[in-house]
């Protein structure tokens, strides 16, 4: 909230907050501002981008989302963490994206 929502907000962005990370609801409640859309996790995220696009998915959406379904599907089938799924803050290489 502090961080990626307000500056998307001061930026003119639509801003999705989702709960994984270390805000909650009761923390959305805390500011003066909220995010555009609020999801319970990332697994949420493609289910919102395709009721929002639907059929008119461009190719780089198309994409988008296509990358994030088999990233949830290979943490799912490992139990993976992925950090930078989960909020995290620091720098991630693809090489070390998530670990079993």
């Amino acid at each position: 909230m502090d961080t990626d929502v307000i500056s998307g907000l001061e930026s003119g962005m639509s801003t999705v907050l989702v709960l994984s990370g270390i805000s909650d609801e009761e923390t959305v409640k805390q500011y003066a501002y909220r995010p555009s859309i609020v999801l319970n996790g990332v697994g949420d995220i493609v289910k919102k981008a395709r009721k929002i696009w639907g059929d008119a998915m461009t190719t780089y959406q198309f994409a988008l989302v296509d990358a994030l379904e088999k990233v949830l599907r290979i943490r799912n089938r490992r139990k993976c963490t992925i950090p930078f799924l989960k909020g995290y803050a620091g720098n991630v290489s693809p090489s070390t994206a998530y670990s079993c």
